[in-house]
């Protein structure tokens, strides 16, 4: 089956990523800094702004912002799943595990309201899940840099 994916030039997403099996490839700091620098990576090559992110063991929830001349975020999620599994797979004994679920979850925020709402969702999210008492005890969270950068991208 395929999937329609809705791309719209300069819109806001609010999407969620579940690993294979909920594995819990980010309990590991490791593939968190991987996943980290993989983004960025394809952040140079095909823009968008990271308004909010959380990694938590087994799902990540993130909201981008893209540019009004490339809508296209299922390339950027492509590139980035793919390079997160290859270099899980150069490790020893590892050569054909599966990181990701084949799909993902977007909705595009239609309002800064609607931003704000789901920005709150995510950091809340570990503490939801009973990871931790308040959001800010969470590492792999933008809550740590939002006050620093409401106008721009949280993951550096």
């Amino acid at each position: 089956m395929r999937y329609r994916r809705l791309h719209v030039e300069g819109a806001t997403f609010f999407f969620t990523l579940v690993t294979w099996h909920r594995r819990p490839w980010f309990v590991d700091p490791v593939n968190v800094r991987l996943l980290g620098e993989v983004m960025r990576d394809v952040r140079r090559r095909r823009p968008f702004v990271t308004k909010a992110i959380c990694v938590l063991p087994e799902h990540l929830h993130c909201i981008w912002r893209l540019p009004v001349d490339d809508p296209d975020f299922s390339t950027r999620w492509m590139l980035i799943k793919r390079a997160v599994t290859r270099a899980v797979r150069q490790r020893p004994g590892m050569s054909d595990v599966t990181v990701w679920q084949a799909r993902y979850w977007e909705r595009r925020l239609r309002d800064e309201r609607d931003v704000a709402a789901h920005c709150a969702y995510i950091h809340e999210n570990p503490v939801r899940h009973g990871w931790v008492q308040c959001p800010e005890d969470w590492g792999p969270s933008s809550v740590h840099r939002l006050s620093n950068s409401s106008q721009g991208d949280v993951t550096g």
